[in-house]
């Protein structure tokens, strides 16, 4: 291999290089927990990292509704950000992808989705 440092900042440059995507699903975050669970594909849990405007957004609706518990309430999510391949992520290797919110289009706090019913998001994610 003739250059074999331009191939590896190609390869860098391929892995670094994620498209983002607009998702909906569910929020809920806490002590070592941030988990996220996509409309698509309510099975799933991944992990959530990124952006602090976020963070503090869903901190914000947590006092507002005085959740004082190391769970927070589960919001309804409307971002873009990056999506990571299949893997282990986040706290002790829970989840199966790690998503980085750099944008909120919305978040809202609805009271009829924080049993953590599959039903009521399968109907809320169908009607938004």
């Amino acid at each position: 291999m003739k250059h074999p440092l331009t191939f590896y900042i190609i390869c860098l440059l391929a892995v670094s290089c994620q498209e983002e995507v607009p998702v909906k699903g569910f929020y809920t975050g806490g002590w070592e927990w941030s988990q996220f669970e996509p409309c698509n594909n309510l099975d799933e849990q991944w992990w959530v990292t990124g952006d602090t405007v976020f963070f503090n957004k869903y901190d914000s609706l947590v006092k507002a509704k005085g959740d004082n518990s190391n769970l927070g309430p589960y919001v309804y999510l409307e971002v873009q950000g990056t999506k990571s391949q299949e893997g282990t992520y986040g706290h002790l290797g829970e989840y199966i992808r790690e998503f980085e919110i750099t944008r909120v289009d919305s978040i809202e706090y609805q009271k009829e989705i924080q049993m953590g019913n599959q039903k009521i998001k399968e109907k809320f994610c169908t009607e938004m």
